[in-house]
């Protein structure tokens, strides 16, 4: 019985130890795939990288140079009435686009005077300021400073890179026309005209 029972922790040890050495040869194999394998997954990994930022250009107002709009000299008396347009000038304005594609936008930046398309002149204390609208005068399309603004049809022309922008100008009083002085007057504002 004695020889029976050290016998059969022998046998069992054996198959243990055969049990054991399979699943070693297992883990083993598994690694070593595992480790064939792990170069490859890190030799994909993605060492290049791209970037870059599409734009479009805004238009090229007037080959770059300023655009004068001149009244010359101008009676006071003929300012008859408050708030009415006086001395309109269509103004058309050369416009270069790199991007042509649908309507573009326009935004006029200046010193806001009493309503929103009014632009401050020096005079402006006096009650002298420049009402600004796009397109022809009679239809009414203000320009409100400082707002990005749809181009209205009748104000722009031209096919492709190569447009021109219609404005109107126009002097008005808005206080008394005894406040008018003699004098010179000047004002400056900025036009953008691009597209989204």
């Amino acid at each position: 019985k004695l020889s029976n029972s050290t016998s059969s922790p022998r046998l069992v040890f054996n198959f243990l130890s055969d049990k054991i050495g399979r699943n070693m040869k297992s883990k083993l194999m598994v690694g070593g795939w595992f480790t064939l394998f792990l170069p490859t997954f890190v030799l994909s990994m993605d060492n290049i990288q791209f970037r870059g930022e599409l734009i479009i250009p805004n238009c090229v107002v007037n080959d770059s140079a300023n655009v004068l709009v001149d009244w010359g000299e101008i009676e006071i008396q003929t300012f008859t009435n408050k708030n009415i347009a006086y001395y309109i000038k269509q103004v058309p304005i050369k416009l270069d686009c790199p991007y042509y594609y649908n309507t573009p936008k326009l935004t006029v930046r200046g010193v806001v005077g009493e309503g929103e398309n009014y632009l401050q002149t020096s005079k402006y204390q006096e009650g002298l300021v420049i009402s600004v609208r796009q397109g022809e005068w009679r239809n009414g399309n203000i320009v409100a400073l400082g707002k990005k603004l749809q181009i209205a049809s009748d104000a722009i022309s031209g096919d492709g890179q190569n447009k021109t922008l219609n404005l109107g100008f126009a002097l008005t009083r808005t206080k008394d026309i005894e406040d008018l002085k003699p004098g010179q007057f000047t004002a400056s504002a900025n036009l953008e005209v691009f597209y989204e």
